[in-house]
């Protein structure tokens, strides 16, 4: 995907995402709790980085928005319980419960330092 992004951009363009990963340096047992709190991507093989460069390009930059990430965590938690039977007959008891067991354990691993939330902006080539 990152190759076809590549493609498309002009000589010089920039891309930038978000994403949720697991830091560097962890344990084998950090490790399989950030993969079991985070979304599916952060069990990739390759750090973004290295996705980024394997794409072709450079001047790759990382933001680590880790501490705006858990606060909106945070917000996100404190609202749904304050609009929980709102959000209940809206959604549904099953799916609410599970969006909220889903941020309460992202939560724990960002507090615990086994995820974290960064952009990534890196740059096409000038040939």
């Amino acid at each position: 995907m990152l190759r076809a992004c590549r493609r498309l951009l002009c000589p010089g363009g920039r891309t930038a995402f978000f994403t949720i990963h697991i830091p560097p340096g962890l344990s084998r047992t950090e490790r399989r709790h950030a993969i079991r709190a985070g979304p599916p991507a952060v069990s990739a093989r390759h750090d973004h980085r290295t996705l980024l460069a394997a794409a072709g390009f450079a001047n790759i930059r990382e933001t680590d928005v880790t501490e705006e990430f858990s606060s909106t965590l945070q917000a996100w938690l404190e609202y749904a319980s304050g609009r929980e039977p709102e959000l209940r007959q809206a959604m549904g008891d099953e799916l609410f419960d599970a969006r909220r067991s889903d941020r309460r354990i992202q939560s724990a691993a960002v507090d615990a330092g086994v995820l974290r939330r960064s952009l990534f902006s890196a740059d096409k080539p000038v040939p």
